[in-house]
């Protein structure tokens, strides 16, 4: 334990020492060298994150063949506790990690707003904040899926839910991916939790090949047209535990959940 512990600090320290060589390459015009570095850090940091938290997420043979079958998957039964010492590593680095990648992302805008559209630098650097998001993405799915974050009720207005992940989302989708939105205006409200409502539609639109894709919203439910398969099955299990509903066929995926008609009856 001790020896992963150590591991990960170093490995945290790196991530910021290759950060801060890319940032100053890029001041003084220099090429940029280490952002594969870069890259690795987070990679190395995650990859020693998640042994300690296979053993909470794993699951049978059999569990694994059926979640295939998103819409279909049995309820599974609480992960047991983690060792409290163990836990409170585990949540410490998590948050340490999101704590370093926000630092990375909000640099790198900083970067792209201050670089030429004609720089060659540019590309490295949108290749930076890409990889800077995903891995925030993944951090935050590892925290969900190990039980650090736990989904709570909440009245989530589904429109408003979309319209503030749309500027991330452009900014990441590759160019000439086209991002289309079909709002009703009557979707209205839902009971369910907002940022894991928004961290599954991320994942499903940003591991998408698709030309075009479509996020449209109906009451209780949005519709992703043209939507990836990344891996949710952990996710979706968060997501089934206040009665919510994810379901995938081919490209397209509908996540619903339970429509709140009177806001005020929940001490909204």
């Amino acid at each position: 334990m001790k020896t992963t512990v150590a591991a990960l600090g170093f490995a945290i320290f790196l991530l910021g020492i290759s950060f801060l060589k890319v940032l100053t390459n890029v001041i003084e015009g220099k090429p940029i060298t280490l952002p594969i570095l870069c890259f690795g850090t987070i990679a190395t940091i995650v990859a020693l994150l998640l042994p300690a938290a296979i053993p909470i997420v794993a699951k049978p043979p059999a569990e694994q063949e059926s979640s295939v079958q998103i819409a279909e998957a049995p309820q599974t039964p609480d992960a047991p506790p983690l060792d409290p010492a163990r836990e409170g590593h585990l949540q410490y680095y998590c948050w340490e990690l999101l704590d370093h990648l926000t630092a990375v992302n909000g640099f790198a805008e900083l970067l792209l707003e201050s670089v030429p559209s004609t720089s060659p630098f540019r590309p490295e650097l949108l290749d930076l904040k890409e990889a800077g998001y995903r891995s925030l993405l993944s951090t935050m799915a590892m925290q969900w899926t190990t039980g650090m974050r736990q989904p709570g009720a909440r009245v989530t207005a589904l429109n408003h839910a979309i319209l503030d992940l749309q500027p991330q989302l452009e900014d990441i989708l590759p160019p000439g991916t086209a991002l289309k939105l079909d709002l009703d205006p009557q979707s209205g409200l839902i009971s369910h939790d907002r940022e894991l409502l928004q961290l599954l539609i991320t994942l499903l639109v940003l591991s998408s090949s698709a030309p075009s894709i479509r996020i449209s919203s109906k009451p209780g439910g949005i519709t992703i047209q043209g939507a990836g398969s990344p891996r949710l099955s952990g996710l979706v299990e968060m997501w089934q535990k206040l009665g919510g509903h994810l379901d995938k066929s081919g490209d397209t995926a509908a996540l619903t959940a339970s429509i709140v008609r009177d806001p005020a009856s929940m001490g909204q």
